[in-house]
């Protein structure tokens, strides 16, 4: 039914305007489309994502309207095209930040995110620059040599916390030559098995019940992007601008009031 109605849009004039646009624009050009409004406006976005092969930054007025639109393009687009930036600040200290902005930075930088979806006032926060989040995540392969010792202390200084159990993000714990970790991006934590230094065995498994998922080659071990190392003042400084790729199309929802919320 959603690729019929998608069908049906595409094939409005507004909808072939902005698709011939898209098709040949470059940085700085800009249009503006009228009478678009409600549920609408994600079929319309959904449309110019899959016809121009563009990565998109869409800006709404507040945090409310922004959950709204990315719970509609996920219908439309599906889960892991369309993702979320809030900006929010961690909640009671800074080893508890907002696990969906880390997803969404990683995302953005693995270039493999269709539409991302903002408010203005997330659009503001200042968060470290693309190379020092690149420089922060640890990649794992089996078969290869880690200085195990090297790896534990690594863990520590990106802020994971040491216990008995993993338990949530941000836990590791070492048994012998096993070492349990749950990163911040990923639906599950990884247990590595070491014979000595060298990687026998990567998987993932559920925290509760200690079963096994499935086995992997290679895993990354994404740490807490936007908590202590944030603070550093040695930190070159971005936005979520600085994450785009150079072809990026960014949209505004109402330019007008965002315009508004920006000068509130």
């Amino acid at each position: 039914m959603i690729e019929q109605v998608k069908k049906i849009i595409s094939g409005h004039t507004k909808l072939v305007e902005a698709h011939n646009f898209l098709s040949s624009a470059s940085a700085g050009d800009s249009l503006r489309l009228a009478g678009i409004s409600g549920s609408l406006r994600s079929f319309v976005i959904a449309i110019l994502a899959e016809e121009s092969s563009r990565p998109i930054l869409l800006v709404v007025s507040d945090d409310d309207e922004a959950q709204k639109f990315c719970d509609d393009l996920r219908l439309t687009m599906g889960t892991h095209q369309i993702r979320l930036f809030t900006g929010a600040k961690p909640a009671g200290n800074e080893s508890s930040p907002a696990v969906e902005d880390i997803e969404t930075l990683r995302a953005l930088l693995d270039k493999s995110v269709t539409v991302t979806v903002a408010s203005a006032i997330a659009l503001s926060s200042r968060i470290p620059n693309p190379a020092t989040l690149k420089n922060q995540v640890l990649t794992i392969e089996t078969g290869m040599e880690y200085s195990f010792t090297e790896l534990l202390i690594q863990l520590a200084e990106f802020g994971f916390e040491k216990g008995q159990f993993v338990q949530g993000v941000g836990d590791y714990s070492v048994r012998g030559g096993i070492l349990d970790v749950y990163p911040y991006v990923g639906e599950n934590p990884l247990r590595i098995e070491f014979f000595g230094d060298t990687v026998e065995s990567i998987r993932e498994f559920e925290p509760i019940s200690q079963r096994s998922i499935h086995e992997l080659s290679i895993a990354k071990i994404v740490p807490n992007l936007l908590g202590r190392n944030s603070a550093d003042k040695n930190i070159s400084r971005s936005t979520l601008l600085d994450f785009l790729q150079p072809n990026a199309v960014l949209i505004l929802d109402e330019p007008d009031v965002l315009q508004r919320t920006i000068e509130e």
